[in-house]
């Protein structure tokens, strides 16, 4: 057991008398209306007069309760309220059930609304103001005022409003209060049938003075003094003998437990250096417990469950305690076990009782959770097998817990959570980056695994489950929404990201504008996309939150910090734009691009700038032609159609040829390679030879290489680590190294590499041959790439389908928006244009031979693939022809680099 605490929470304990006259509804648990906490259950009661006689009595529909009958052996909860205010300072008032006391006019009177539905509209009449005279008089009503009350209706008197002018049988409340409504007495033994023995306790209400208000799990068992305690009252042992929950006071077991305890004390305040007197819970042993008289009377304390909106909770109760007004306070302990700093509150015993909360493991301070101004998470949840393979998401305005890679992908905006203070002390509050919807007054408990939590947040998704809190790193304001930069001239196609079923076979299906001023589609084969101009916004909207997080344990706000920012578009086919019920028009209407996983958006727009979209797009069969689609509106995110924008060529292609060249960025730093062979930006140039491939097409392709390697897509050298390994012929170590090697930021981003990998392409063909293999590879679209020019630089495209960006000086593939543009300059070619070129020495493979050029008087050693040397010989002329076996062979000329060339 943890013998420290690391904050010991001051509080003062209710001095209520448990002999008053109405018991339950006593002064000590009384409440003014305008003190009421949310969430709280009460007795709302008043007073009337009556031939003389007063009558104090609560609420509740069928009849008014007498105040008398209600005690703690009898509760009544249909006397019981909870409150709501509203902005303009009015009252309402809800049942257990969730129903508002609401009132309707009919044939001239008003009558109490029955059904649930009704009663909770807000144009119901149900908001009170609270007079002068402490009376409920209705608002939003004409003629005389109406105020809260009973009426006699065949001898019974239901609640009613009330106009003071109205004849006998009628009785208008004033003086009407809260009274705290403690339900039932809990017993040592009842409380842990509910509980278990595995708790933890939770001063709540004090917690805000500062720090930890708890008590950890297995430090704290719930005992009772045996036969010399007629109330079977609580006592909270800290550290002790088990003895099944009995004590009897005086033992040598009580002696040696330890127990929380309220003494008096004087304590100096590091901070403004200041002596305070006031009373403190503290540990202290049972043998100095017995001696003192500043201590707990725990034969006069009851212990309580009270009721509340979302759960039970628990209240500690005592007869007597030192004093009228006290003040309470908390240490914050360090690592020397020495008080380094003191706040206080001054109370006034008797107004508040000791709130506490049950939970289960040791709590976890919101200070250590929410303590970066903007921390935005990932909040991912283990499932029945222990697996973290559930994640927190919304879909439309629905948070849930998902599978990991459904709606609430951690990539986006609707599965990232800012986390912040609650608005309760000590809890957390999650804010969802996508709309701002929130999961407030969340207890975090620890587990045994660092990092890991147990979670209390009441009727939420969310309660009861174990989580872990990941740093979303995707996030960044303008993430999970299409962003492109307006560029002139620039179009787009919009193709479905899910083949459709046409004409009896699966296409993939594009956006296209019809004759009669829809928006339907067609396939790409019957020439039908319409290439579409998307103009964005000037400015982007800002979605800004105010919220409180923690720096140390001090609280601090952020008020209108902008969590997300996206850009509307325009979606225009020449002088027709989309627009409402995504139907061609002459005028425009905005539309956001929302991601919803890589490459895929949906369509969609709203009339509000709170993230909630009202319309979604979605791909749906026409009622003339089921092989023919339109666009139809649908108003959930799982309905709509996502799509995949991408870039309509328009731009110039580098010329096509084969040349060395140097290309840098704008900043002057040239691609190469690094040890890893992964492609980066570097202060000294590497030249690579950019070589046309596919010359005769409108736009050429070019493999680029440099020393024997040749540039590729990180994709495609992971799936060779996958085969060697599969083949035996790397370990699973290696192969996970290689892997890693091909992505950026690997694991916490993962965002693919192009990379460099040993392979020459084979002479005029459109096929590569990797080092090693004896086939060449036919057409590999990893290895090909467009160079296409913009405003008089270069941006590369590769042609699996992603464009290169540059992050942090490495060259990654991503979309269009972030491309990187380069300048091409040429520089001296160290080899011939054609063939396998060393130097000065050409070497060309032809059929059943090798032509060697340029090497006379030098030694020529030729191998087969598997080191056999099938020539070996000095040439005599600039062209000497070399017999070899058809295949992989390798070719080493005297004072130059080994190639590799294929024999046909």
């Amino acid at each position: 057991m943890n013998k420290r605490f690391s904050t010991l929470l001051a509080g003062i304990l209710l001095a209520g008398s448990f002999s008053s006259t109405y018991a339950q509804l006593d002064n000590a648990r009384k409440v003014e209306l305008e003190k009421f906490k949310e969430g709280r259950a009460y007795y709302l009661a008043g007073t009337h007069e009556d031939s003389g006689n007063s009558y104090f009595q609560a609420f509740a529909l069928a009849n008014p309760v007498n105040a008398a009958t209600i005690t703690e052996t009898a509760p009544t909860t249909e006397a019981q309220w909870f409150v709501v205010k509203n902005a303009q300072g009015q009252y309402s008032f809800m049942d257990k059930d969730g129903k508002f006391l609401a009132f309707v006019e009919k044939d001239g009177a008003y009558i109490v609304v029955d059904k649930k539905d009704d009663a909770n509209k807000e144009t119901a009449l149900r908001w009170f103001g609270l007079t002068a005279k402490k009376q409920l008089q209705l608002m939003n009503v004409t003629g005389a005022p109406l105020y809260l009350g009973f009426k006699n209706v065949n001898n019974q008197w239901p609640i009613a409003l009330v106009s003071k002018n109205e004849a006998t049988k009628t009785a208008v409340k004033g003086a009407v209060a809260l009274y705290e409504a403690y339900d039932t007495p809990i017993t040592p033994a009842n409380f842990r049938d509910i509980e278990g023995d595995n708790f933890s306790f939770d001063f709540t209400e004090y917690a805000e003075l500062q720090g930890d208000s708890t008590f950890n799990d297995n430090e704290i068992t719930v005992v009772t003094l045996g036969a010399e305690t007629a109330n079977n009252s609580f006592l909270l042992m800290v550290e002790g003998e088990d003895t099944n929950g009995t004590f009897t006071k005086g033992d040598d077991k009580f002696k040696a437990a330890k127990f929380i305890y309220l003494t008096k004390n004087n304590l100096t305040n590091n901070v403004n250096d200041e002596t305070l007197t006031g009373y403190r819970y503290d540990v202290i042993s049972g043998a100095e417990l017995i001696k003192g008289d500043n201590k707990i009377d725990f034969d006069n304390a009851k212990f309580y469950a009270y009721t509340s909106l979302n759960q039970d909770g628990y209240i500690l109760k005592q007869k007597d305690v030192l004093g009228k007004t006290g003040t309470v306070w908390v240490d914050k302990v360090d690592a020397a076990n020495e008080v380094s700093y003191v706040a206080t509150r001054e109370v006034k015993i008797g107004q508040s009782p000791m709130v506490i909360e049950v939970g289960h493991g040791t709590r976890v301070a919101a200070s250590s959770i929410a303590n970066a101004k903007t921390l935005v998470v990932n909040v991912v949840a283990a499932n029945a097998n222990g697996a973290f393979a559930k994640a927190l998401g919304l879909e439309d305005a629905s948070i849930k817990m998902y599978d990991k890679g459904s709606a609430a992908m951690k990539n986006y905006p609707a599965g990232q959570w800012l986390v912040a203070a609650g608005t309760e002390a000590n809890t957390v509050k999650l804010i969802n980056v996508q709309n701002f919807e929130t999961i407030d007054n969340i207890a975090f408990y620890a587990t045994d695994k660092a990092g890991i939590y147990k979670v209390k947040a009441n009727g939420t998704a969310l309660d009861g489950e174990t989580i872990k809190l990941e740093v979303a790193q995707s996030y960044s304001q303008e993430n999970g929404y299409f962003h492109a930069e307006n560029v002139e001239g620039q179009t787009y196609t919009l193709a479905t990201m899910v083949e459709t079923l046409v004409g009896g076979q699966y296409v993939d299906v594009y956006l296209k504008a019809d004759a009669d001023n829809k928006v339907v589609f067609g396939t790409p084969f019957e020439e039908r996309a319409t290439e579409w101009t998307l103009t964005r916004s000037d400015k982007a909207t800002d979605h800004k939150a105010t919220y409180k997080y923690y720096e140390g344990t001090s609280l601090k706000e952020s008020k209108d910090e902008v969590i997300r920012k996206d850009y509307t578009y325009t979606i225009a086919d020449d002088d027709q734009f989309i627009a409402g019920a995504f139907k061609l028009a002459g005028a425009p209407l905005s539309f956001y691009l929302r991601q919803v996983a890589k490459d895929a958006y949906v369509i969609a727009y709203t009339t509000t700038t709170d993230g909630d979209f009202s319309v979604y797009a979605q791909l749906a069969p026409t009622t003339s032609d089921e092989n023919d689609y339109k666009l139809d509106q649908k108003n959930t995110l799982a309905a709509a159609t996502s799509f995949n924008i991408s870039v309509v060529q328009p731009f110039a292609s580098y010329p096509a040829d084969s040349k060395w060249v140097n290309v840098c960025d704008v900043l002057g730093k040239f691609v190469s390679a690094s040890e890893t062979d992964a492609a980066i930006l570097a202060k000294e140039p590497m030249k690579l030879f950019v070589d046309s491939v596919n010359a005769k097409d409108a736009t050429p392709k070019f493999f680029i290489s440099q020393n024997g390697k040749m540039m590729v897509a990180g994709s495609y050298v992971a799936d060779l680590a996958e085969t060697a390994y599969e083949n035996d012929e790397i370990t699973a170590a290696e192969r996970a190294a290689l892997i890693a090697n091909t992505w950026y930021d690997y694991p916490a981003n993962a965002i693919r590499r192009v990379m460099f990998t040993e392979a020459v392409r084979v002479e005029n063909q459109d096929s590569v041959l990797l080092a090693g293999a004896e086939e060449a590879i036919e057409t590999p679209a990893e290895f090909k790439f467009q160079i296409l020019e913009v405003d008089g630089a270069y941006i590369l495209y590769n042609m699996a389908g992603d464009y290169v960006n540059v992050l942090n000086g490495n060259l990654v593939l991503g979309e269009f928006n972030a491309v990187e543009t380069f300048v091409i300059e040429d520089t001296e070619a160290p080899t011939a244009n054609e063939g396998i070129a060393t130097s000065e020495v050409k070497v060309i493979a032809g059929e059943g031979n090798v032509t060697i050029a340029g090497a006379a008087g030098k030694k020529v050693v030729i191998s087969n693939i598997l080191g056999q040397v099938v020539a070996n010989t000095v040439v005599s002329s600039d062209n000497a022809v070399i017999a070899a076996p058809a295949g992989v062979v390798v070719v080493a000329v005297e004072g130059e680099a080994a190639v590799k060339a294929i024999v046909k």
